[in-house]
């Protein structure tokens, strides 16, 4: 099995302003077939830069996992 960052982005913590890295992480599980071996796409997670795991509370809105911090992704207009 292997892990991949699929996607990056900004998030704010709006009650300090303290904006954060996350990063989307795949799994890839390795499948084998007849004509070989294939990757097949497995779970998701997000983490901080900085290792902090996150977790997705709706699809603009975060929350590192070892704080309570809320994070809300910043838009690029943000």
């Amino acid at each position: 099995m292997s892990e991949k960052v699929i996607a990056k982005f900004k998030a704010i913590d709006d009650e300090t302003g303290d904006i954060h890295k996350v990063l989307v992480i795949r799994n890839f599980i390795e499948h084998k077939t007849t004509s070989g071996y294939q990757e097949v796409p497995g779970m998701i997670r997000f983490e901080t830069s900085t290792g902090l795991s996150a977790h997705r509370v709706n699809d603009e809105t975060f929350e590192i996992v070892q704080t309570g911090q809320r994070l809300r992704k910043l838009r690029k207009r943000d």
